[in-house]
């Protein structure tokens, strides 16, 4: 798993956990942010910029950089 992906799960996890049951609620995040990072890739790959990226999927364009890092040309 990438060090995005981390911090995605990481915050969506703090963020949404109101159910009290923290397993269920880290669960929902790292499918959740594994879905993004891959649309993020599929975007990245047919050649969309870091703003539109950042801009669909909710990431902060660093991490969007990150990405970009780690998808081959």
């Amino acid at each position: 798993m990438s060090p995005v992906t981390q911090e995605m799960i990481d915050w969506y996890a703090q963020s949404n956990y109101r159910s009290g049951v923290e397993g269920e609620a880290r669960g929902r995040a790292e499918g959740r942010a594994e879905g993004i990072e891959k649309v993020a890739k599929n975007m990245i790959s047919d050649g969309a910029d870091d703003e539109y990226v950042s801009h669909m999927t909710g990431l902060e364009i660093e991490a969007v950089k990150k990405l970009r890092a780690s998808v081959s040309p």
